[in-house]
């Protein structure tokens, strides 16, 4: 076909095309939700929580899309994620927690429950905007009672960084939280300065954490730990980057939020941890099981503790594949002399209440063999773990935790 013809096909077939591309770009643009639509200023001393809020929910009620947060800073109470909701936050935003706490009704900046498809993502901050000070210890906190008792009968001092305001204060918010969720992504932002653990999942499935910076400083943030998992499972972290005042990653089966459940079928690659508690914990809040984790290709640098074992609440830890992990750096004075099996690797699995161990423990350790603490003295950096199992013997009574310090404690109340 040539001619006049032809050149009129070929143009409504180009006006086709146009159409559709316009169609396309229309309906792309009705799925994002820039939050500045909706009020938000982009302006630190001003409120966007009511503004975002208001985003997350039209856009939820659309049907799903992506909740924008454009370069700006944004300071914000309580956030409630919705299923289908992608919360971007854009390079050059910042996500800032209240210093307020009347603007949190729960204990989270990003708080999820029962929420299904949801991401948070994006090259932004969250930032906490946490602040501490330091005074003489006053607070019997059952989860480090131990270690307390032990560092006044050396005649230590006892001052030690708490959240500012505390007690009075009494909530100091999660950056987030995330309760029964699932199909839940969270990667490429930076999390900094989190008054509280600064992402804790509850009961979640299929968790994703990728391409993550955490950071809160090494001398000052107790209570911010890196990433949390209590009860979840197929959990994926990975290519991140954690440096915490207290313990970077903690396994929990704990009851804070409702049953203690299994958390397990965890994998934890290329990721460089560093912290002033535990790089790595296998955590006195297990009341059930921490099962089928796999921790390869890590580093772990200017811990206090690199990997460490706290079974005593009546749950049991099984790692069956192998466990890669190398650790650089000695632990500081104080804690390497009273708790380190090694100067450079510290293991506490050993405590169950003042008894004696009990467990069976397998572990290939460097390529040896080895079933006591004195055996895994002068051990290789590189710790190579694999079929261990470790749990409270069955005839022991299992130990509840202590529900009065759960309460009083920034741990449970965040």
């Amino acid at each position: 076909m040539h001619g006049p013809i032809a050149g009129r096909l070929s143009l409504k077939l180009c006006l086709c095309w146009i159409l559709f591309f316009a169609c396309s770009l229309r309906a792309a643009d009705r799925s994002i939700f820039n939050v500045k639509d909706f009020g938000a200023t982009g302006k630190k001393s001003d409120d966007a929580r009511a503004a975002v809020q208001k985003a997350i929910d039209s856009c939820a009620a659309a049907g799903g899309g992506t909740v924008y947060i454009p370069p700006g800073e944004y300071t914000s109470g309580t956030l409630h994620l919705r299923s289908h909701v992608r919360f971007l936050v854009d390079s050059g935003a910042t996500l800032l927690a209240s210093k307020d706490p009347s603007a949190f009704d729960k204990a989270a900046l990003l708080y999820g429950e029962d929420a299904d498809n949801i991401s948070i993502e994006g090259r932004g901050t969250l930032d906490g905007q946490s602040e501490y000070e330091w005074r003489l210890n006053d607070l019997d906190d059952a989860y480090i009672r131990e270690n307390t008792l032990l560092t006044k009968a050396l005649g230590l001092p006892l001052r030690r960084s708490f959240p500012k305001d505390f007690p009075k204060r009494t909530l100091y918010p999660h950056l987030v939280l995330l309760i029964r969720c699932k199909d839940v992504r969270i990667t490429g932002l930076s999390f900094v300065r989190s008054p509280s653990w600064t992402i804790n999942p509850y009961a979640c499935e299929r968790l994703v954490i990728d391409g993550v910076y955490i950071y809160s400083s090494l001398k000052d943030a107790v209570w911010a730990d890196g990433i949390d998992p209590d009860g979840c499972k197929d959990v994926r972290i990975s290519n991140s980057t954690i440096e915490t005042g207290d313990d970077a990653i903690v396994f929990y089966s704990a009851n804070i939020y409702g049953p203690a459940l299994p958390c397990e079928n965890i994998t934890i690659t290329n990721c460089r941890l560093s912290s002033a508690s535990s790089a790595l914990k296998f955590c006195d809040g297990n009341l059930n099981a921490i099962r089928n984790v796999t921790v390869d290709n890590c580093v772990i640098t200017n811990s206090n503790r690199g990997i460490a074992f706290m079974v005593f609440d009546g749950g049991e830890v099984r790692l069956t594949t192998p466990f890669y992990v190398a650790v650089e750096d000695p632990p500081n004075e104080m804690f390497g002399k009273l708790m380190s099996i090694s100067d450079d690797l510290m293991w506490t699995y050993w405590r169950l209440l003042g008894g004696t161990p009990e467990w069976a423990v397998r572990i290939a350790f460097a390529g040896a063999a080895v079933s006591s603490e004195e055996s895994l003295k002068g051990a290789e950096l590189d710790a190579h773990i694999r079929d261990f199992l470790l749990n409270r013997p069955a005839d022991r009574e299992s130990v509840e935790p202590a529900k009065d310090a759960i309460a009083t404690s920034p741990r449970g109340v965040g």
